[in-house]
């Protein structure tokens, strides 16, 4: 085999990381677009594309940071079972690097608790995506109570209350959100099933449950992403 071909054959053993199993996400942003630190912990800046690169500073919950122009080739990790890549970004007077999978493009929802999380969300889906339509009447006679938001922007959120349970549906366009967005929005939305519980991102299908009672599930379905909380009485 030429050396020629075996240099082929090595760049195509350590480039797909980034060429071909990029994080959707990735993709979904550009220089001068605004992202959002989506991790209750902070997340760390630092000077180079690397998780032991000289640390910056940690940005807070909710931190807005601007997406920098960068012509070095993008870097791929993974952390928490989320794949993604280090993005170039400016917080402030400082310029560093960023993983991206604890960044999305919504604004920081309020931290909750459980007991608040159902209507903090709802508020938040209502401030940050401008409320279309409401209906109250049900589309069904199981249920005793019905509330449909339709969002400007394509979201759907439905709450059903119904002898035995309650459920809230949340659907987010595909082609305007990510799994990963989706997730991390889960995280704080729905707190109770990542502080005591180890639910683990999946690319197409995230199951999570405290008990036999209580469930939460993100999935794929058609054009759009759909997030699910179920309690039964």
């Amino acid at each position: 085999m030429s050396l020629k071909r075996v240099s082929l054959l090595q760049f195509l053993i350590l480039v797909p990381a980034f060429l071909f199993g990029q994080n959707s996400f990735s993709d979904s942003y550009k220089p001068g677009d605004k992202l959002y630190v989506y991790s209750r912990d902070g997340l760390s800046l630092r000077e180079q594309a690397d998780p032991k690169g000289k640390l910056i500073s940690v940005l807070a919950y909710g931190t807005e940071v601007i997406v920098q122009a960068d012509s070095k080739p993008k870097v791929s990790f993974n952390n928490s079972n989320i794949p993604g890549a280090w993005v170039k970004v400016k917080s402030g007077n400082a310029t560093g690097y960023m993983f991206n999978g604890f960044l999305t493009r919504f604004k920081a929802m309020p931290l909750t608790t459980p007991e608040k999380s159902s209507e903090e969300f709802r508020s938040f889906l209502i401030k940050e995506f401008k409320l279309s339509k409401e209906t109250k009447t049900s589309p069904d006679k199981i249920y005793v109570e019905f509330n449909k938001l339709d969002l400007a922007n394509g979201v759907t959120h439905e709450y059903r209350l119904y002898e035995g349970g309650t459920s809230t549906l949340t659907s987010f366009p595909s082609k305007s959100f990510t799994m990963q967005e989706v997730f991390l929005l889960s995280k704080i939305a729905y707190p109770e099933f990542f502080t005591q519980k180890n639910c683990d991102f999946k690319a197409d299908h995230i199951e999570c449950s405290l008990d036999d009672m209580t469930s939460l599930d993100i999935k794929k379905e058609g054009s759009f992403i759909v997030l699910t909380f179920g309690a039964a009485d």
